[in-house]
């Protein structure tokens, strides 16, 4: 895998008349050839770097949820091993079809992607009284 080549993936989730849709860029690259101030570090061997300075953390925690789901079977895959860094180039929705939830199946979808390997399948239904989407995994 090069530093160069951006993977994209789209996730997409419809149980009703609106859904969920996340578009994500990114590559795997080593994070001793990247500026490691702005990353984030996810475990011992994994860091993540989102794209620029408008990023909500509120956001942010569910992908840093689903890499540290992941970690070792990112690590393991990762051509870089323990000196890995996903680096998120874009991160784009519709705010008529996202949910925050979402982002954690879209990161397992794109890792599984980018990597070849097999990542947790999330479980999701509507429930039509919150009129929202519910994910069968909690975040503290």
């Amino acid at each position: 895998m090069s530093d160069h080549r951006s993977i994209k993936t789209i996730y997409r989730f419809f149980k009703t008349s609106w859904g969920i849709y996340i578009h994500m860029t990114g590559k795997i690259v080593s994070r001793a050839n990247y500026n490691s101030e702005d990353s984030i570090r996810i475990t011992d061997g994994l860091w993540l770097a989102l794209p620029g300075k408008g990023f909500l953390k509120e956001d942010r925690k569910y992908i840093q949820f689903a890499l540290s789901n992941i970690s070792d079977a990112v690590i393991l895959a990762s051509p870089y091993k323990s000196d890995t860094l996903i680096k998120f180039e874009a991160v784009d929705f519709n705010l008529f079809d996202y949910q925050s939830e979402g982002l954690v199946p879209a990161t397992y979808q794109w890792i599984s992607e980018a990597l070849k390997i097999e990542t947790p399948e999330v479980k999701c239904w509507y429930n039509k009284h919150l009129k929202k989407y519910e994910f069968d995994f909690l975040i503290q």
